[in-house]
């Protein structure tokens, strides 16, 4: 398993994790909302190594970097048009749903140095 996957893996259980305590917590639609927020940060990170490893490989490293950048940058308008069609298409809580989505992104910076393939 790689680290994308395991990281990817922990975000989603802690989606689903965090959203069970919201909907106990408050009511189903915080805890719907925050799950949408979870799952679509980790519905980008596994966008961003599917950009990034398994699209063309290069040597260079100037093509790496570009690569990275580009896989990046693809991630982020990826991320923001999940962010416009959930909050377009469906009756949101706000803050579970940012709180789910910042909670998650914090994962990559607090397990990744932890995970190892």
């Amino acid at each position: 398993m790689t680290v994308v996957t395991k990281l990817s893996l922990i975000q989603f259980l802690f989606t689903l994790i965090f959203s069970v305590v919201v909907t106990f917590i408050w009511t189903g639609s915080h805890g719907f909302s925050a799950l949408l927020g979870g799952l679509i940060c980790a519905a980008a990170n596994l966008f961003f190594a599917g950009k990034l490893f398994f699209g063309r490989h290069a040597d260079d490293p100037k093509q790496i970097l570009r690569q990275f950048y580009r896989s990046e940058a693809l991630k982020i308008a990826f991320t923001f048009a999940m962010f416009i069609l959930v909050y377009n298409l469906i009756e949101i809580e706000f803050m579970p749903f940012i709180l789910a989505y910042s909670f998650a992104t914090f994962l990559n910076w607090l397990c990744l140095p932890f995970l190892k393939d």
